[in-house]
């Protein structure tokens, strides 16, 4: 495994994204010690689904329009 401190990893996701293809690549991010973050297009949660059938509500870390770059 690589060592990832320092880098910062944007993830952009909106309703009906299965859950195991979010949440399973960014645990691994973080435990890499990658910083993630999650975008979408509007505020507060997104659904997660897991084949047809909703499931957790995702907490967004920031809206897509005001997401910036790092300097």
């Amino acid at each position: 495994m690589s060592d990832l401190s320092g880098i910062r990893v944007a993830i952009l996701a909106t309703d009906g994204v299965e859950e195991s293809e979010l949440t399973e690549p960014r645990k691994f991010l973080d435990q890499l010690g990658a910083v993630t973050t999650l975008l979408a297009p509007k505020p507060g949660q997104i659904q997660a689904m897991q084949h047809h059938e909703k499931s957790a509500k995702l907490k967004v870390d920031q809206v897509i329009a005001g997401a910036h770059p790092a300097q």
